[in-house]
């Protein structure tokens, strides 16, 4: 099987490649910078095309070209956007509803999203869950099948903008 991986080179990508590789799988990166695909000084084991997840014809070209079975993107930003906050908008939301809509139309089997710690806010202690009076008093809270949380950073709203998409 065939493996497109977009984000190819951030924190997640050459591990996540590394190992598909190691298991046998062909697998090609989409990155907006494939000059990282070494890591560490390590090269990734896989090529990496350059294309930006937040231009629909970046990503149906890389698709239509690589027909893979499977793609994964690992392509979004974590925190506020460091004083832009509507790209990284861009890149998490509009990117993953490209992501979708070119496997969509490529008929691609299945598609995985990424999400992040970040998601969870910031907790004292990691995995506990805010009693129902907390989370009920918090103007905006983003649940994930039954773990509800109360945001501190746009990133929860983000990434269960991208779950609901990908329920939908």
């Amino acid at each position: 099987m065939s493996v497109l991986v977009i984000g190819a080179t951030g924190f997640i990508g050459p591990r996540l490649i590394r190992r598909l590789v190691a298991r046998g799988e062909t697998v090609v990166g989409m990155d907006l910078n494939p000059a990282a695909a070494a890591f560490a000084d390590v090269p990734i084991g896989a090529p990496v095309i350059r294309g930006d997840v937040t231009q629909f014809e970046d990503v149906m070209r890389t698709v239509l070209d690589v027909k893979p079975d499977r793609l994964i993107n690992l392509a979004y930003g974590l925190g506020a956007g460091e004083g832009n906050p509507h790209q990284v908008m861009r890149l998490d939301i509009l990117g993953m509803d490209n992501c979708f809509e070119a496997a969509r139309l490529a008929g691609v089997k299945r598609v995985v999203y990424a999400s992040s710690i970040a998601v969870s806010g910031q907790q004292s202690h990691f995995g506990e869950r805010l009693s129902s009076r907390r989370a009920s008093t918090s103007r905006t809270t983003a649940c994930r099948s039954s773990a509800c949380v109360r945001p501190t950073s746009p990133v929860p709203t983000r990434s269960a903008a991208r779950w609901i998409t990908c329920r939908s």
